[in-house]
């Protein structure tokens, strides 16, 4: 089917834009009410979000368990 080790994804899957769809345009604060409705709707409690500000990055591992470097940038797609 393809890889699922990775932050991203399965690799086997589509974005809207690639099927025919148009990019989301929604704010940040519309895509956590989504994320919100969608745990609830299965079961979830507690959602909740940060900002990923300097002070939270030092708190977040720089290498993970296989290895791999993880990099924070501002770009228009990840990339492995």
């Amino acid at each position: 089917l393809g890889s699922t080790d990775s932050y991203a994804g399965p690799k086997i899957v589509h974005t809207p834009e690639e099927m025919g769809g148009t990019k989301y345009q929604g704010t940040p604060e519309d895509n956590l009410r989504t994320l919100k409705a969608g745990i609830r709707y299965f079961g979830g409690e507690d959602v909740g979000a940060l900002e990923l500000d300097d002070k939270l990055k030092k708190l977040i591992f720089t290498v993970d368990q296989y290895g791999k470097t993880l990099e924070f940038g501002d770009v228009e797609e990840c990339v492995e």
